[in-house]
C-alpha cells in the first residue's frame, strides 16, 4: 500500500498524556510494589533506633540527676527542659525512620508504629510543659499514658523486628 503524502497522522496531545502518565503509574507500581529487602531495613531502621537510645538513655540520666536537688523550682525546671530534649530526640529518630524506604509488605504496620512514636513525642512535650508549670497532677496522668504508650510501641518494635526501638 503507497502512502500519499501529507501530514502525518495526529494524536490528540490528552490521548498522548494519558498513555504517558498510565505508562509511569505501571512502571511505579511495578518498582514500589516489594520495597527495599525487609532484612536490610530491619538493619537500619534498628541502628538509627540504637543511636535514639543512647540519646534518650542520657536525657534519662540526666533527669534522674536533676530530680535529686535540692530546690523544687530548679528541679522542676531542669526536668521540664530535659524533657522537652527527649520530646525532641524522639521525634528525631520517628522522622529518620519515616524516610527510610519501607518494605511494602510492612509498610502500612510500620507507619502506623512511627504514628504512635510521633504521638509518644508528643506527650513527653506536653509533660515537659507540665513540669514548666509545676502541675504535679497533670504530670502523673502524662507519666501513666506515656509509660503504657511506651509498652505498646515496644511490642510493636518487637514484632516489626526492631528490637533495639524497643526501650
Amino acid at each position: 500500500m503507497e502512502r500519499t503524502p501529507g501530514p502525518a497522522p495526529r494524536i490528540p496531545i490528552g490521548s498522548m498524556l494519558a498513555a504517558f502518565a498510565a505508562a509511569g503509574f505501571v512502571a511505579l507500581a511495578g518498582c514500589g510494589a516489594s520495597g527495599p529487602d525487609p532484612a536490610e531495613y530491619r538493619v537500619t531502621a534498628n541502628a538509627i533506633c540504637r543511636a535514639g537510645q543512647r540519646t534518650l538513655t542520657r536525657l534519662s540520666e540526666q533527669v534522674v540527676t536533676a530530680q535529686r536537688g535540692g530546690d523544687p523550682a530548679v528541679v522542676f525546671r531542669e526536668v521540664a527542659a530535659l524533657k522537652a530534649r527527649q520530646a525532641a530526640a524522639r521525634r528525631k529518630v520517628a522522622d529518620r525512620l519515616d524516610l527510610l524506604p519501607t518494605p511494602g509488605a510492612e509498610l502500612e504496620r510500620v507507619r502506623a508504629w512511627i504514628a504512635e512514636q510521633r504521638r509518644q513525642s508528643t506527650l513527653v512535650e506536653a509533660l515537659s510543659r507540665a513540669f514548666a508549670r509545676r502541675d504535679e497532677t497533670r504530670i502523673a496522668t502524662l507519666s501513666q499514658r506515656i509509660g503504657a504508650l511506651d509498652a505498646d510501641n515496644d511490642a510493636a518494635a518487637t514484632r516489626l523486628g526492631l528490637e533495639a526501638c524497643a526501650g
